[in-house]
């Protein structure tokens, strides 16, 4: 018998971009997406700029286990039913971790700081 600890996350979590454009929803940007970051489960904070008045969160991609990102393309995804809280901060609020403004997506969970590196060439991001 195989087993697998689990440790339940949602590969996509974002807000609308400021775009009149189709927006893929395979390579995450600075808006969020399909991010896949394993440690993002209950109890993280997940950051995101917010680009457009009125942008809604939308989350989906429930995964069981999943290795460090898009690297393999391989996770144990399973139905779930998450709980969100969610906070707008606005520019200058005490409450954002970095200069009282976010520009790009990052994150934190009980132990340490998340930067999230975005490009379409993995050396830049």
């Amino acid at each position: 018998m195989v087993e697998f600890p689990i440790r339940p996350f949602m590969g996509l979590m974002g807000v609308a971009s400021d775009t009149s454009e189709p927006v893929h929803s395979v390579p995450p940007a600075i808006y969020g997406g399909n991010l896949d970051i394993n440690e993002l489960g209950a109890g993280s904070t997940l950051y995101l700029p917010v680009e457009v008045a009125g942008a809604l969160f939308y989350t989906g991609d429930p995964h069981a286990a999943q290795g460090d990102g898009e690297v393999a393309l391989t996770a144990l995804e399973h139905s779930m039913h998450p709980t969100f809280h969610l906070t707008v901060l606005k520019p200058g609020d005490k409450g954002l971790p970095v200069s009282g403004h976010i520009a790009h997506p990052m994150a934190e969970t009980k132990d340490y700081w998340i930067a999230i590196g975005l490009n379409k060439d993995l050396d830049e991001a």
